[in-house]
């Protein structure tokens, strides 16, 4: 933003944490807040130039780094407010466990669908250079995410990145092999509508014969 810009966040109070004050007023100046409506406010800030450049160079600092998932040689970055970026959650752990290579060597098009930072995708990519590996998910964040990993793997050329709603992107009975680490938690609520409607998106989007591969806790019934 320019200097001077005007930033406006607005939220719930039961929302509005410590933790949210904390980044807020490291980079910024509150300008003005306003009083509650209905248990929610906004809070006006203005840019602190000099305080801005001083944090987003420590952020930086601090992101700088990767990890790499051993067995199959992948390289990926930290990133901000992407799901399992600084460190591999238990679920994308066991799914690498029982990877299914002999699927991803064998498919021509494959799909990471809520790909995160790409773990799941870039593998598939690693064994199969050859196939056409697409990457979705909601955020903007995880898709930049898995593409800057896709690069720093260089494996990119043969990936496409969306951010879309599921799979929308992606043309019916197309696809080989989907690979999937479903969210089964809407903000702090546990529901397994988002997995629900990720798998419907899968079989729109595979071939006859085609394989989705998931992960779960078992008391989320996916199998059922």
């Amino acid at each position: 933003l320019e200097p001077d810009s005007e930033i406006w966040i607005g939220g719930m109070d039961k929302r509005w944490n410590h933790g949210v004050q904390k980044v807020t007023e490291a980079y910024l100046d509150t300008f003005e807040v306003f009083p509650f409506e209905r248990h929610a406010r906004w809070i006006s800030y203005r840019q602190n130039e000099s305080k801005l450049k001083q944090r987003i160079e420590t952020a930086m600092n601090a992101e700088r780094g990767e990890r790499i998932i051993a067995q199959y040689g992948v390289r990926i970055m930290h990133s901000p407010a992407v799901f399992s970026a600084e460190k591999t959650d238990q679920g994308t752990a066991a799914f690498i466990e029982t990877f299914p290579e002999t699927e991803s060597k064998q498919a021509a098009r494959i799909a990471d669908a809520g790909c995160g930072s790409g773990s799941l995708g870039l593998i598939a990519a690693k064994l199969n250079p050859e196939a056409r590996v697409v990457f979705t998910d909601e955020s903007f964040l995880a898709v930049d995410a898995a593409r800057t990993n896709a690069g720093i793997n260089g494996i990119g050329a043969n990936c496409r990145f969306y951010v879309s709603n599921g799979l929308s992107d992606v043309e019916n009975g197309s696809i080989d092999l989907v690979l999937c680490n479903p969210p089964f938690h809407f903000q702090n609520i546990q529901t397994l509508e988002p997995a629900g409607f990720m798998f419907s998106e899968a079989r729109r989007v595979l071939k006859p014969g085609g394989s989705i591969f998931i992960v779960g806790n078992k008391h989320l019934g996916y199998h059922k």
